[in-house]
């Protein structure tokens, strides 16, 4: 049979060009030809073949056709090379793998020609079943290629069998099962045959003697007696049977039982009880099944005859074969079931009940399945059972076996199993029935507690673990009930006034969120709890704060929006937190209030925001330690916030400034007593050294006006000269070098009309500077109230100085001005001090104004007002408001005081703290010169009415003057004149006036004068310089003079360089004798320029009453005119020198 056909024809390489054969063995011609064949048949049947479709196996419409699971015949053939072709494959390389035979050592294969070994038997063994098995696999393959030839008739074969044994056979067998019911079933329906004798007999008669009689006699009935005696016999032999046969095999439940009429009751609390009886006094006979009745509700009262009947044939059964014993198991085990099928429809009634939608119950194997808060997570969440059925009863271990009694006590129970959240629960102190009650809804509302108690107790734990309630700033009380979960709750302290409570609603088993709270997505109810406790919180708060923020002046800032590193910067907390921005119309626009509630605490900070393009950041920010403590947040904590956080402001840029002006600052523990406890910040301490260190302007600003009031080259040594001690007094200075700055707290202004909006409205900062002198009785002067924001306490020696600021700025520069308006009345009492044996006397005093007079003993007292403040205390508020005191000081002198024609530059001294206190050295030292120009004025006035000279006085600074005598000149001569300059020169630490004459110059330069030549004026006058007189020496080509022009008061020196340069100007010499009277009396220089005087006038010519020619009226007129000359003279040179001035202060500042 190799490669043999079914039919016997052999296949040969011819047959690879016969057409390939389709599905059902049909041809691919016969396949194309088919409709032509359809065609020709229905011509051929003509009008009596069928118009429907056609059908390819021929058979009626009711057979079905089937052509499931049908796999092309060329598809098979390819999966079938392919697999042979693999196999090859493997094949070949399995045999490649297996070891060839050896050699041996002489090169002669071991094997001989026929290759015996068992490697290749072994290839050959495996390459033959190779061949057939792939052999079998291609002869199936041709037989279903043979097969496909008569494909269409196989496939009729497949419709026909699929018809009748799929349905034609079912029928059949239907038809064979209807017939036999039927005829089992009329067994019952037939009638018999009818007894018709026996009727006619017993309907007539009444009897029937053919039939058969039982002969029954009924016994007589008991009397009640009877039934007594008999039933306390039963009773008796029951007893005695209970006690004494069956003791040992009472079960230990069953030791609680009664004997009464007939009957034993055993009880089981809670359970049953349950009437038993005996039918014969033989004790080994079994007991006997009366009546059963349950201990527990809800429970049917009386059996009904059904299950009566089932349970009496059931106990008695196990009675008979088990005794009490198997009638507890039997009875105890049926309670169990039908309390586990009370509990389920229970369960069940709840579900449709007052529990819709919340709870699932399922029934198990003698124990239901309810599942609790279905409607809390969904389908997808965590859930929460418990399992109630029926337990064994036996210990796991000894020492429980033990502790329940022993083996006989350990009987089946019903048990709780718990699983919460998905995980169970081990330790459940829960009871299923409880007394007498089977309650299902009891048991759930146990556990449905024990899971509140369980959520509620760990919110507060955590709760107590945070902050602000592990220091008791807030209060949290947690509340558990054992009976009713609903009343179990958590709370909590929002503010000051409100507190929030938490409970789970037991139904459904969500924490009532209440206003401002929702449910959360997270799958933790503890979790959910607090993030909902935290949310509620930051809500009431933030809604309490705002509330009551805005009836103080504050404003809640919403869509302020700050980077989130930079306030995670400054919150610092790990812990979900809310932010509250707050902040006030009057103060700056930069400064907020940030608060930070969250349950770790309620914190809060004062910022500085900066606005810039890229977002507001934060500049700088400080904590404030207030709020921290909810009962903290009364009606009173927005006013010391407002205080408090306006103190930190204002101490903020305070300490900008100083840090600006490279000032050290520290803080100092001292208070005001202003304000509120809370609300009070400690004092900064600024040394008074540092503040009052002037700055390389200040002091080329200060060596300008030197120069501008004194003569250039003199202004160092007369200022030393001045301020010979300052240094020294610098050194120990007038007050301790310490400042304190305290805050007092703040200033709304009252005064509305000071602002045009409310939005310009500020709010003022009030502090305090205080300071300690090192010698009060320098200011005993002083009263108590120096000005209206000055206090000095003469008794303690403190000044305190009320500063006032809007919020932003800085007090620094008020501070330091009055610092150093004090300084400077420090200063000016000092110098009046140093001067008072010259007759300087100070009057009254205060921060504003100095009043002091100066004068030669014996002589009018002249009255010098320094207004230090520049202004008193009329001044409007809104001049008071911007600083402290203003810095120019202006100089007043009073009529007639000689001092006025330099009143302008002792102004200019006075005004600058470097040099105003040189003001009474250079009023003394100046006086006597004062006084001789004075005279000069008065006799040269007589002399210019005369027209016969004329004397210009220019005072150029107040140690620099220039005199001019002006004489008549000659027809066709020029004009003769003597110019004088006068200035104050120190030599050896003492002052002298030095009087020269010099070339007459147009302009009053600075320039050094340059001496005049030699005439019968210079003549004169070297007469004079070749002399001396008291207090005065000639040099020749000069003279110099002591300032002090009286003899008294030039013995009364008493330093000892002075004394040393007067003994050289002793007047030891006799005054020559044609010396007049004026000079008498007259000492320094007011002796050598009443000499001077007396010398050039004695060159004059007695002139007349009136010149020839001229009258009363042409006289004054040019007097008029040459007192016009001197005055435009006089203007030019101080209009030169502030040019000279303005221009040295324009290269500094080039310079700085």
């Amino acid at each position: 049979m190799e490669n043999g056909g079914r039919n016997g024809g052999a296949h040969s390489n011819h047959d690879r060009d016969q057409p390939t054969q389709q599905m059902n063995g049909a041809s691919r011609h016969a396949m194309e030809g088919s409709g032509d064949v359809a065609g020709r048949q229905a011509e051929a049947n003509g009008p009596l073949a069928s118009v429907g479709p056609p059908r390819m196996n021929d058979l009626p419409g009711a057979i079905q056709h089937v052509t499931d699971n049908f796999v092309p015949l060329g598809f098979l053939i390819g999966r079938l090379a392919q697999k042979t072709h693999n196999n090859l494959q493997d094949m070949i390389r399995e045999l490649a793998r297996k070891p060839v035979a050896g050699m041996v050592t002489n090169g002669v294969d071991a094997a001989g020609p026929e290759d015996g070994s068992v490697e290749n038997v072994e290839k050959k063994k495996r390459l033959l079943e190779f061949a057939r098995s792939e052999h079998a696999n291609w002869v199936k393959a041709l037989v279903i290629t043979e097969w496909s030839k008569k494909a269409t008739q196989i496939s009729k074969l497949i419709d026909l069998e699929n018809h009748m044994f799929e349905e034609e056979l079912v029928k059949y067998e239907q038809a064979v099962f209807t017939m036999l019911n039927l005829k089992r079933n009329l067994n019952a329906a037939r009638v018999p045959s009818p007894d018709l004798k026996t009727a006619l007999q017993v309907l007539s008669q009444g009897n029937g003697p053919w039939m058969p009689d039982l002969g029954f006699i009924e016994p007589a009935p008991l009397t009640a007696e009877e039934q007594l005696r008999w039933l306390d016999d039963i009773s008796t032999l029951l007893s005695l049977r209970l006690n004494l046969d069956d003791y040992d095999t009472i079960p230990y439940q069953f030791r609680d039982y009664t004997i009464r009429s007939g009957r034993a009751t055993f009880r089981v609390e809670g359970e049953f009880e349950v009437d038993v009886t005996i039918a014969s006094d033989d004790f080994t006979e079994q007991l006997w099944f009366l009546d059963l009745r349950f201990l527990f509700t809800p429970a049917p009262a009386d059996l009904t005859e059904g299950l009566r009947t089932a349970l009496e044939d059931q106990v008695n059964g196990v009675l008979a074969a088990e005794g009490l014993a198997g009638c507890y198991r039997s009875l105890h085990e049926y309670v169990m079931t039908h309390k586990v099928n009370e509990l389920r429809r229970q369960a069940l009634e709840l579900g449709r009940g007052r529990w819709v939608e919340t709870v699932r119950v399922e029934q198990l194997n003698r124990a239901i399945s309810v599942q609790y808060w279905t409607s809390r997570y969904g389908s997808t969440g965590p859930k929460s059972w418990i399992i109630i059925g029926v337990h064994s009863g036996r210990a796991d271990t000894a020492k429980e076996t033990a502790d329940e009694g022993g083996d006989e006590q350990q009987t089946s129970r019903l048990g709780l199993r718990w699983f919460r959240d998905g995980k169970e629960v081990k330790t459940v102190a829960v009871a299923v029935v409880e007394g007498s009650t089977v309650s299902a809804e009891r048991v759930l509302m146990a556990v449905i507690g024990l899971h509140v108690e369980h959520i509620l107790t760990g919110m507060h734990e955590r709760l107590a673990a945070k902050p602000l309630f592990a220091t008791r700033r807030a209060a949290l009380r947690l509340h558990i009930s054992q009976t009713d979960p609903g009343a179990s709750f958590l709370e909590m302290q929002l503010t000051h006034r409100d507190r929030v409570s938490r409970v789970v609603m037991h139904n459904e088993g969500r924490i009532n969120a209440g206003a401002g709270g929702g449910a959360s997505s997270t799958r933790d109810p503890i979790e959910e709890g607090l993030a909902m406790l935290d949310s509620v919180r930051c809500a009431s708060a933030q809604e309490d704060l705002g509330r009551r923020a805005k009836s103080f002046g504050w404003t809640t800032v919403r869509g302020l929006v700050v980077r989130s590193e930079e306030l995670r910067q400054v919150v610092n907390l790990r812990d979900t937190y809310q932010v509250l921005w707050l902040k006030r119309q009057d103060w700056d626009a930069q400064w907020h209030v940030l608060a930070c509630l969250s349950l770790s605490g309620d914190r809060w900070w004062l910022v500085k925001l900066d606005t810039a393009e890229s977002g507001t950041r934060i500049k700088a920010h400080m904590s404030l330690p207030l709020g921290t403590n909810p009962a903290d947040l009364d009606d009173s904590f927005f006013s010391d916030l407002t205080v408090f956080a306006t103190g930190i402001a204002a101490q903020y840029t305070d300490i900008q400034e100083l840090i600006r002006r490279k000032k050290p600052v520290r803080a100092a523990n001292v208070w005001s007593a202003s304000v509120a406890p809370r609300a009070r910040l400690p004092a900064l301490t600024i040394r008074l050294s540092e503040l009052l260190k002037s700055s390389p302007q200040q002091q080329q600003q200060g060596s300008q006006t030197l120069q501008f009031g004194l003569g250039r080259h003199a202004a160092n040594n007369i200022m030393s000269a001045a301020l010979d001690d300052r240094q020294q007094r610098r050194k120990t200075a007038w007050a301790t070098d310490f400042v304190h700055l305290v805050f007092r707290g703040i200033d709304m202004d009252p005064d509305q009309t000071t602002w045009t909006t409310e939005r310009e409205r500020r709010m003022g900062v009030l502090a305090e500077a205080r300071l300690v002198v090192t010698d009060r009785a320098k200011f005993r002067l002083l009263g108590g109230r120096t000005d209206h924001d000055v206090a000095f306490n003469g008794r303690t020696g403190q000044f305190c100085l009320y500063l006032r600021a809007t919020v932003g700025q800085s007090v620094m520069d008020t501070l330091v001005s009055r610092l150093q308006a004090i300084e400077r009345v420090v200063g000016f009492l000092d110098a009046i001090r140093r001067e008072a044996s010259r007759g300087v006397r100070c009057e009254t005093v205060t921060l504003r104004r100095l009043v002091f007079s100066y004068g030669d003993a014996g002589q009018r007292r002249w009255t010098v007002t320094v207004d230090l403040g520049g202004g008193g205390g009329g001044e409007r508020r809104e001049e008071r408001r911007s600083t402290a005191l203003s810095s120019s000081v202006r100089l007043r002198l009073e009529r007639g005081c000689p001092h006025l024609r330099v009143v302008d530059f002792l102004g200019r001294v006075a005004g600058d703290a470097a040099t105003a206190e040189a003001v009474p050295f250079f009023l003394t030292t100046t006086l006597g010169l004062h006084r001789a120009l004075d005279r000069l004025e008065d006799v040269w006035e007589q002399m210019q009415l005369r027209n016969v000279g004329m004397l210009g006085i220019f005072p150029r600074a107040l140690d620099w003057f220039v005199l001019r005598f002006l004489f008549p000149s000659p027809p066709q001569g020029r004009l003769r004149q003597l110019v004088l300059e006068i200035r104050l020169r120190m030599r050896s630490g003492v002052s002298l006036w030095q009087v020269r004459r010099i070339e007459a110059v147009s302009g009053g330069g600075g320039a050094a004068a340059d001496p005049a030549h030699e005439d019968d004026l210079g003549r004169v006058l070297r007469s004079v310089f070749e002399r001396r007189g008291r207090g005065w020496k000639g040099l020749q080509t000069a003279a110099v003079a002591s300032p002090f022009g009286r003899e008294e008061e030039e013995d009364s020196r008493t330093d000892a360089k002075e004394e040393k340069i007067d003994s050289k100007m002793d007047a030891k010499v006799d005054m020559k004798a044609d010396k007049t009277d004026r000079t008498d009396g007259l000492c320094g220089i007011e002796a050598c320029l009443a000499e001077i005087d007396e010398r050039v006038r004695s060159l004059l010519p007695v002139p007349s009453a009136l010149p020839a020619g001229m009258s009363m009226a042409q006289l004054q007129q040019r007097r008029a005119q040459a007192a016009a000359h001197a005055h435009q003279q006089a203007q030019q040179q101080q209009q030169q020198q502030q040019q000279q001035q303005a221009h040295q202060q324009a290269q500094t500042a080039r310079m700085g």
